[in-house]
């Protein structure tokens, strides 16, 4: 069985939690920035994830730019895990629209709070960080094991802030 994980990061966060998901589940990664030129992509594994930052409480343009470019969807397991500083609202039920209307849905998709670096997110804290990091890396384990089971499951979301 094949399992790619497509991420895109500006900071390092989404590749880092790409990163810990790839060493544990024994998946390739692929930078998205790498197929921006392609016109579509044909994904060969059975086990497909997306890992993004939000910008906006979405996707930010060249994830959804890379997902509805797509093909060869149909039957694959698909996560996708959202890295956020405020909340993750529901980022990640817009994704599975969008994967929809490319033969595509998530299976699941997990929210993980990182240090807020937006251009609101005032100065960082020594110690907010770490309890970010410290929790993500606490639930690596059962994230990679719900994506090895090919386990269903409700997407992770949060109310709106406005």
């Amino acid at each position: 069985m094949k399992k790619v994980i497509y991420y895109f990061s500006g900071t390092g966060n989404s590749l880092a939690v790409a990163r810990d998901i790839a060493q544990n589940i024994g998946a390739s990664l692929v930078p998205v920035i790498s197929l921006l030129g392609e016109k579509s992509i044909s994904v060969s594994g059975d086990t497909i994830g997306i890992v993004f930052p939000l910008q906006d409480f979405k996707a930010p343009p060249p994830v959804a730019d890379f997902v509805s470019r797509l093909s060869d969807l149909n039957g694959k397991y698909i996560f996708a895990v959202c890295t956020y500083g405020l909340k993750p609202a529901h980022s990640l039920a817009r994704l599975d629209k969008l994967l929809q209307s490319h033969g595509g849905r998530l299976a699941c998709g997990f929210a993980v709070k990182m240090p807020h670096n937006g251009i609101a997110s005032g100065r960082f804290s020594g110690s907010a960080v770490f309890r970010d990091i410290s929790a993500w890396k606490k639930r690596v384990p059962s994230v990679c094991d719900v994506i090895n089971r090919h386990e269903k499951k409700a997407l992770e979301s949060s109310p709106p802030i406005f």
